[in-house]
């Protein structure tokens, strides 16, 4: 997920819009703020920084009021994903990259003693425990994986879930609380009716969530044990959950999400069992209107244009992005030097 791991106001008109209106003049379209400051994985990896630098120094106050403040943040990122997300990627980062697995809950008692109703410090060591068990387990497949490594993966999945439930009665502060929880019953295994209705009790609280959608979908992906028509179904679901905040650009970032730079990336389709590009085509569009200096969204709509063969639509956004380019968001098969060969690169 290139936008999942990865997170002001809404604009008056979108980049799409303009592209269309100067395009209709005979006028270039204006171009868009530069790559280099408009890239989300940079700008994600220094946003963290702050939030690893507290946890090094054991400088729990600082995180409670950093949590906190990201919690309660109704600002985003450029590209419309939400600040909350840098809690998750500082924490999860620094526990894989420093591989102190031993020394990690210390720290996390220490933390709990000196703030005893933390809900900064329960998400915390959700996180500590799912990573440790996705450490046991590793990334194969699940047939390959030994007897032992399950057993590892499943007693810290359960430490897991009980410090969520532990914390339970504080979830509605924090959207975080409720992404974690599904992420949390989906690796588990929970039935799909347990799952549905965390989704159910977590959209009741934050309905506009990116996290909180974004982890449901992984419930209906093929990779998931899940099926392309059931993705597509809540795609469409969640657009209409989020409409107001973001028009139809939930779909569009749900299947952003379910993309990958191989074989296996969704194809679109019209019949329910892919992406329909002319709902994508709108979900970009509306989210271009929302975040119209966002080079990273106008990259993936791009990318996804091409692949559609909406020649229209690719041109008139190449033309805005000219240099701004992020060659991560383009499949090697589709790179933006094969869709220029496709349509021509603008002039």
């Amino acid at each position: 997920m290139d936008w999942m791991n990865v997170w002001r106001a809404g604009a008056i008109a979108g980049l799409l819009g303009a592209a269309c209106s100067a395009g209709a003049a005979g006028q270039r379209p204006a171009p868009l703020p530069d790559a280099a400051s408009q890239n989300m994985q940079t700008i994600v990896n220094l946003a963290v920084l702050p939030i690893e630098a507290q946890w090094q120094e054991r400088d729990h106050g600082g995180l409670e009021a950093s949590f906190k403040s990201l919690c309660g943040a109704s600002e985003r990122f450029s590209d419309g994903q939400p600040k909350i997300m840098i809690y998750e990627s500082a924490l999860n980062h620094y526990f894989g990259a420093w591989n102190a697995w031993d020394a990690y809950p210390r720290q996390l008692q220490e933390w709990r003693t000196q703030y005893p109703d933390s809900l900064a410090q329960a998400l915390a060591e959700t996180m500590y425990w799912s990573a440790y068990a996705w450490k046991a387990r590793g990334g194969g497949y699940a047939h390959r994986v030994p007897q032992e490594a399950w057993q590892l993966f499943h007693e810290r999945m359960a430490m897991a879930s009980a410090r969520l439930e532990e914390s339970k009665a504080l979830s509605n502060s924090c959207p975080l609380w409720h992404s974690l929880r599904i992420a949390n019953l989906m690796e588990t295994g929970a039935p799909r009716a347990v799952i549905e209705a965390a989704y159910k009790q977590a959209v009741a609280a934050f309905p506009f969530d990116l996290q909180i959608h974004a982890q449901m979908a992984r419930v209906y992906s093929p990779r998931w044990g899940g099926s392309a028509r059931e993705f597509d179904a809540f795609a469409r679901r969640a657009a209409a959950i989020t409409r107001s905040a973001e028009g139809q650009g939930m779909y569009a970032r749900l299947y952003w999400g379910e993309d990958c730079n191989c074989d296996s990336a969704p194809p679109f389709a019209s019949d329910g069992t892919g992406p329909e590009w002319k709902v994508m085509k709108a979900g970009f569009e509306d989210l271009l209107k929302r975040y119209p200096n966002s080079t990273w969204n106008a990259n993936k709509f791009a990318s996804f244009a091409c692949r559609a063969n909406d020649k229209e639509t690719y041109l008139k956004l190449r033309t805005a992005l000219q240099g701004a380019v992020y060659e991560a968001l383009w499949p090697a098969s589709y790179s933006m030097d094969v869709c220029d060969r496709r349509f021509g690169k603008p002039a």
